[in-house]
């Protein structure tokens, strides 16, 4: 599968963009590049804590080491065209939509807006979110994924936006794609099998429906 370039035109990061980061994980940072467009950027380094002690490694090596990533933002962009080409019209609204990797490797993404135009927030700031639209959209993925044993996973709170469609309904948006296929987790051989798979997914949706039921705030 070939691998989309975006136009570098528009979007060199600047110091507006910086000063106003949207997120961060373990691995990148996220800011916006226009009004639509956000850009994931691999960190230079990241803290690893073992212990009581922690120090920084190069983000990059890493991932190589302990991943077997070459490069997470191409990875991701593959993980994301082979796993939305796999989805019914019907939750293809609840994923967030990848665009493309810039020259210099940066992955850009489409930035997910309530209905009143404000950006979308993670599901951790809304524990307890009792919204029937959320728990029913949640469900139907659910359903689909695990019946099609379609092996998307590494799915937490963090990951998962809560996107308001009008005041009184709201819609999961799923933006991660990082861990997708048989060989997601080299120390989880039973994700080769398809029992396996669907009980992956089912305990990680599992921990994202008692979160925003406000059963549970733990989720890692």
């Amino acid at each position: 599968m070939s691998v989309t370039r975006a136009s570098n035109e528009g979007i060199t990061p600047n110091k507006y963009c910086l000063e106003n980061i949207l997120g961060e994980g373990k691995y990148r940072l996220v800011f916006p590049v226009n009004d639509e467009t956000c850009m994931k950027i691999v960190k230079p380094k990241k803290t690893k804590r073992i212990g009581p002690f922690s120090f920084q490694v190069n983000t990059a090596l890493y991932l190589l080491v302990t991943n077997r990533v070459r490069n997470i933002n191409q990875q991701e962009f593959k993980n994301y065209s082979a796993f939305i080409s796999q989805i019914s019209p019907e939750i293809k609204s609840s994923f967030g939509e990848l665009i493309g990797l810039t020259q210099e490797g940066n992955l850009l993404a489409k930035i997910i807006r309530d209905w009143d135009g404000r950006i979308s927030k993670s599901l951790t700031q809304y524990f307890g979110l009792k919204n029937p639209s959320f728990s029913n959209q949640l469900e139907k993925i659910e359903q689909e994924i695990t019946s099609k044993a379609i092996p998307y996973f590494n799915n937490t709170p963090h990951n998962v936006l809560v996107q308001w469609v009008s005041p009184d309904e709201a819609n999961p948006v799923f933006i991660d794609y990082k861990r997708f296929g048989y060989r997601s987790y080299s120390f989880q051989p039973a994700l080769l099998l398809t029992s396996g798979v669907k009980r992956k997914i089912s305990s990680e949706f599992e921990r994202i429906k008692q979160y925003h039921q406000g059963r549970s705030n733990v989720f890692n």
